[in-house]
């Protein structure tokens, strides 16, 4: 069975930086695997959206999955509420949220991000918010569910609303806190204001005298005192992926809410990876693992991946981070392809970005992200990956019958609900940290040595390989997964939504 399996480094473009000697992170970083399969394969450099337009994560997936946002995107809220595990129904209204710190005398957001690791504080402080009642509008059911690091869920519902409204989000740090105000004339965009408002107030009024909050003070820890509200959103309704792509059935693995939340809105079988936490502890071995056997059991032949981490780094402008994350991807990379090489179905590998985040920018930019196609059969003419006994004995095995043995993607289905409590919050299966990772002390993919990329002496008989590898997927001239040499690839430059109907053609062609 032919299969296309897409990675999406999230944010993983950039542009020339001073850390760097003028250097992209990508042409800074050793990357050795994603630079064979550029060797391998086929290169370009995608606008997502079109070129001089930045676009977020959410917009920037629906292309992505083949939805041009024109036209039916209605915020993202909807998106992240969804991708949490929150229920939407038609007239909620759901926001993506930070755990921000706010100073009530100037009215100042001083940091959006209270803190990056609050995975121990993050559901007491979300319960707290979760199930409250509004003075004013008692008849608004507030739903609040932590979902990772500074960022939760937040839904309203009720009677009367509109999603014609803006947030209360100022977009950067040291703004005034904004006033929810109608976009439109109607009393119900100006009813649904009014319930933010009041919402944003009684949140602020409970998280500031949180204990959690006290205790962080006399830490001298920033509080994370307020939940800013942005991109209120509706849920919209979108043709399911299988309609609008009808020879391609796909699957999802995003810990990130707001892909998920797309995943699911375009009715995409999304599931869970264990301890893929969509932040900078994510276990990237563990991906590699779920992916393999997901592409191995199941009928999906599209199957996509979202890394969130390589975005987080842009955002905090963290250059030597940014590498070490490009590596450890790099070696998730090289793990995977020892398993997929061995696999019983014909791979096609894509690897991009949804958008470039640069270091020097922290947000999200407009310059176009390095794309490739590589067809296994011919990377595995050329290279061997070979995991070592660091990596572990489960990785030695090159078998889908043993490695891929007993496992069920069912068990590992995306589950929606419509209430939440702190209590449902796993904590054994979400590990709770005080502090960044040491990637110099974590194993897996992290240790440089745990697999190893051997170039053949003897590159194998192309007349051998597949006609898809022999013939469009034939590699180009690119040596290196950077932005400037796959901008020379035969893919040239080309707009996001002509990804999937690449996708359509491989999967489609002979």
């Amino acid at each position: 069975m032919k299969k296309i399996v897409t990675i999406v480094a999230d944010g993983i473009g950039d542009i020339s930086c001073i850390p760097f000697a003028y250097k992209t992170p990508l042409e800074h970083t050793p990357h050795p695997f994603l630079d064979a399969l550029v060797e391998s394969g086929v290169t370009g450099l995608m606008d997502t959206l079109e070129p001089g337009f930045a676009c977020g994560s959410d917009t920037a997936h629906m292309i992505l999955f083949g939805y041009n946002p024109r036209g039916i995107y209605r915020g993202r809220g909807a998106f992240e509420a969804l991708g949490g595990g929150i229920n939407m129904k038609a007239g909620d209204i759901a926001f993506k949220s930070n755990f921000c710190t706010y100073d009530e005398n100037t009215n100042m957001v001083l940091t959006r991000r209270a803190d990056r690791v609050m995975e121990a504080i993050g559901p007491d402080l979300a319960s707290s918010i979760n199930g409250v009642t509004l003075p004013n509008h008692p008849d608004i059911e507030v739903t609040c569910k932590y979902l990772c690091e500074h960022r939760c869920a937040v839904r309203i519902r009720g009677p009367g609303m509109s999603g014609e409204v803006t947030g209360t989000d100022p977009l950067v740090d040291y703004k005034e806190l904004q006033k929810s105000r109608p976009l439109d004339n109607t009393p119900e965009a100006q009813r649904t204001a009014d319930i933010i408002n009041e919402l944003s107030q009684t949140m602020f009024n409970i998280l500031n005298v949180h204990p959690i909050n006290e205790q962080r003070r006399k830490d001298d820890k920033n509080p994370a005192n307020l939940l800013s509200l942005r991109g209120p959103g509706i849920q919209i309704s979108l043709t399911p992926f299988t309609e609008l792509h009808p020879k391609i059935l796909p699957l999802a693995i995003a810990p990130t809410a707001i892909v998920a939340g797309v995943a699911l809105t375009a009715a995409m079988d999304v599931f869970a990876c264990p301890h893929g936490t969509g932040d900078y502890f994510t276990d990237f071995e563990m991906k590699a693992d779920f992916l393999s056997k997901i592409v191995e059991t199941t009928p999906h032949n599209f199957c996509f991946l979202h890394v969130k981490a390589t975005d987080d780094t842009g955002h905090d402008g963290r250059p030597q981070l940014r590498s070490e994350i490009i590596e450890r991807v790099d070696r998730m990379v090289g793990l995977l392809l020892s398993r997929l090489v061995h696999s019983r179905h014909e791979i096609i590998l894509q690897f991009t970005a949804d958008h470039s985040t640069p270091i020097c920018v922290k947000d999200h930019s407009c310059e176009p992200v390095p794309f490739f196609y590589t067809h296994l059969s011919n990377f595995h003419a050329r290279f061997e990956a070979k995991p070592t006994s660091e990596a572990g004995d489960r990785w030695t095995k090159t078998d889908p019958a043993e490695w891929a043995a007993g496992f069920d993607a069912e068990k590992h289905r995306f589950a929606v609900v419509d209430g939440w409590s702190n209590s449902d919050y796993d904590t054994a299966e979400s590990e709770v940290h005080e502090s960044e990772p040491d990637f110099r002390e974590t194993g897996g993919c992290t240790r440089k040595d745990c697999v190893h990329l051997v170039r053949r002496e003897t590159p194998l008989n192309e007349d051998t390989l597949p006609p898809l590898a022999r013939g469009i997927l034939k590699p180009d001239s690119a040596k290196s997964y950077t932005e400037t040499v796959c901008g020379k690839g035969c893919l040239g430059r080309f707009p996001g939504l002509e990804t999937m109907k690449f996708n359509e053609k491989l999967l489609t062609s002979e």
